[in-house]
This record gives C-alpha cells, sequence and structure tokens, in this order.
C-alpha cells in the first residue's frame, strides 16, 4: 500500500490474490488453456519469491506476539491474524505443489529431468548446511537425517529444469530422539541447491504458535 504501512490487511491481500491466481491457473490448466509450460508456468514465476515488505511483517508479527505473551487482548489480535496467515501459507504452498505434479506430469518429459535418492540429496545437502548452518541453525550437518516427501520438477525463469523436494530434516545421533523433524522445501537447479525454504513447522513459528496455544 503506498505510502501506508504494511500490515496484517497487506498480507492478507497478498496471500488472498496469491490463492486467487493459483485457483485461476489451475482452473485454466484444467480446461486446457494452457497449451506449452511456459504459459502453464507462469504463476511460478510470479511468486517466485515473496515481497519484502510480507517477510517484514511476518516477523514483526512473530515479535509482537512475544512481546505481548501477557498481555491477553493484544496477545488473542496477533495470535488470531498470525493463525490467518499461517494456515493461508500452507494452504497456498499445498495448492502450488499439486498444481506443478500435474503441470510436470503433462508438459515436461521424464528423460529431461532427473530425481535424486535420499542418500544422493543427504550429500548435496550436507555440503549446502555446510556453509550456511548459522542460517538454518544445524550444528552438525553431518549428522542430519532426510527423508523425500515429494519431489516435482519445475522450469525457472532461464528456462532450465530443476526438482523441487519437499523434505523432512532432522540433526539427531543414533541415541537421541529430542530433536524434532523439520520441513523444508529445497529446489535444486544445474547440479547445485538453489534454495531452502522452510515449510509446515519452523521452529520461529512453531515457538510463536506455543505462545498462542496453537497445535503445530
Amino acid at each position: 500500500i503506498a505510502g501506508g504501512a504494511y500490515g496484517f490487511e497487506s498480507a492478507k491481500a497478498y496471500l488472498d490474490m496469491q490463492s486467487s491466481d493459483i485457483n485461476e491457473a489451475k482452473n485454466s490448466f484444467d480446461k486446457d488453456i494452457f497449451q506449452n509450460i511456459d504459459a502453464a508456468n507462469a504463476i511460478n514465476i510470479k511468486y517466485k519469491a515473496l515481497p519484502p515488505n510480507y517477510i517484514l511483517y511476518r516477523l514483526k508479527l512473530a515479535e509482537n506476539i512475544e512481546k505481548n505473551a501477557k498481555n491477553p487482548d493484544m496477545l488473542s489480535v496477533y495470535c488470531k491474524q498470525f493463525q490467518f496467515i499461517s494456515h493461508a501459507e500452507k494452504e497456498i504452498a499445498q495448492n502450488f505443489m499439486a498444481y506443478n505434479e500435474a503441470m510436470t506430469e503433462k508438459f515436461i518429459p521424464r528423460d529431461t529431468y532427473q530425481v535424486m535418492d535420499e542418500d544422493a540429496l543427504r550429500t548435496e545437502l550436507v555440503k549446502y548446511l555446510a556453509a550456511y548452518s548459522m542460517i538454518y541453525g544445524f550444528n552438525k550437518p553431518d549428522a542430519i537425517r532426510i527423508s523425500i516427501e515429494k519431489s516435482v520438477p519445475y522450469k525457472n525463469d532461464e528456462g532450465d529444469i530443476g526438482v523441487l523436494y519437499s523434505i523432512g530434516l532432522d540433526e539427531k545421533e543414533a541415541s537421541d530422539e529430542s530433536s524434532p523433524e523439520r520441513f523444508f522445501l529445497l529446489s535444486y537447479c544445474n547440479g547445485e541447491i538453489v534454495s531452502l525454504e522452510p515449510f509446515g513447522n519452523d521452529p520461529a513459528d512453531a515457538a510463536v504458535a506455543r505462545i498462542c496455544g496453537l497445535s503445530r
């Protein structure tokens, strides 16, 4: 919103637009309106990155919840906003994944991409986390365990085919069961990991959810 503060209404408007756009894309796809992958893939290019203002709002919302943990009235307001945002994000991510699975089956030939197994992906991820452990909080990359939930090919805006993996990840010694599994969307293209984003139960969101009394 030009000239105004970016708050809940702005974030809600962004999510509503994203939800509307993915539903419109799905309807067009189901009606065979898209005749090639570039037309079908436009929705992914449009939403390949979150707006900076949205990211800052999410961080501020978590901060406000933590600050008002002992202020029931304000906490209720912020927790309702968090619950809406969190639910909408998860639903939209699931809709995008389902849409991309269908698009892949129709437009991306199986011989144009290679899906790694868990051992091969883990090898790549250990190297990646060794370089970026401070960002993701994995102090012992060599101790990670990985499970692949889904793998969906995609086409980036340079025209290259990559694979988006939905993975479960934890860092446990054989005798340690205290570390909760965390879920990520991992994008792999041109022989390297290009992004690793928390999905579903990010620890920061989990901490906020506990303050709000929400189970995650």
